[in-house]
């Protein structure tokens, strides 16, 4: 009976975690330790190139670039979604505030062709972004999106991206418990009060997960800056991942395993870079 119970329970537990297990296999680790063939099959030659490419000017720009536009878009991100999460927690629920919440939600929905043809044309020279500024503060149009397409591309991604924030912000303010806010407001507690000793407190996990998670899918990113930057000559929007897209484009499939070889140490230094950032963090929460 007892081996029978065993091997029933042992049949459940393939059931449930076998599938997964699978997926994970397919989607995660085949692409990693292709990725890493990729990275040594032809070791010296992809050193020779990576070697020489430091000598190109637009290889460190592009490193460059992609960190600043991480910390950039990151930091930014984590602001606004923090602010709209926190305006959301305390707005009464209503169907106002559905609207509210499906306005604050609709740019992480907009595809990326839509959200980038959308803020070029509201950038350039005679576009909204120009007008306002020329109507309330008397600057003259100026073609934000041509002298300044690493500005612009930054203003595009955090619109498109902190959405993300707010949701999973939002979702970690919903499981505060509603009694122990009440109880600081017969307290006496203030506003600033509730955010330092309960709010943050309570989202300070979900917060630093998903400070990893956006510096890692942004050093990533790919497509919104290779958007911007189709159309414009400048050195100013080569990041990392449009950099190796146009090397491979250019120079054909000789380079693709020296690509590789680039990118993944720098996929290795920002994990670390952001686990340094957790590591921090959780410290001065702690103290």
């Amino acid at each position: 009976m007892k081996f029978l119970q065993y091997l029933k329970n042992l049949s459940k537990f393939l059931i449930c975690f076998i599938p997964p297990i699978v997926l994970i296999i397919i989607l995660i680790f085949i692409p990693t330790l292709f990725t890493l063939v990729m990275c040594f099959e032809n070791y010296g030659n992809s050193i020779r190139i990576i070697l020489g490419k430091l000598e190109d000017r637009n290889f460190v720009n592009s490193i460059y670039n992609s960190f600043l536009y991480t910390l950039c878009t990151v930091t930014l991100q984590i602001i606004l979604g923090y602010l709209t999460a926190l305006l959301m927690f305390f707005i009464p629920k209503n169907r106002f505030s559905i609207f509210i919440w499906i306005i604050f939600f609709l740019p992480y929905a907009v595809p990326s062709t839509v959200a980038v043809i959308s803020w070029s044309m509201s950038l350039r020279e005679e576009g909204f972004i120009s007008y306002v500024l020329k109507y309330f503060f008397n600057i003259d149009n100026y073609s934000w999106f041509k002298e300044y397409l690493l500005l612009s591309t930054i203003i595009v991604s955090v619109w498109q991206f902190y959405p993300f924030v707010y949701i999973g912000l939002l979702t970690s303010l919903r499981k505060i418990p509603h009694n122990l806010l009440r109880s600081s407001e017969i307290d006496g507690a203030r506003f600033y009060q509730k955010i330092k000793y309960i709010i943050f407190p309570q989202t300070k996990k979900t917060l630093i997960s998903i400070i990893v998670l956006r510096i890692l899918l942004m050093f990533t990113k790919f497509d919104t800056p290779y958007l911007m930057g189709i159309n414009n000559k400048s050195n100013e929007l080569t990041l990392l991942p449009t950099y190796i897209y146009s090397l491979i484009n250019i120079s054909g499939i000789n380079t693709i395993s020296a690509s590789a070889a680039m990118y993944f140490p720098l996929i290795l230094v920002m994990l670390f870079t952001s686990i340094f950032i957790l590591l921090r963090i959780k410290k001065l929460v702690n103290n």
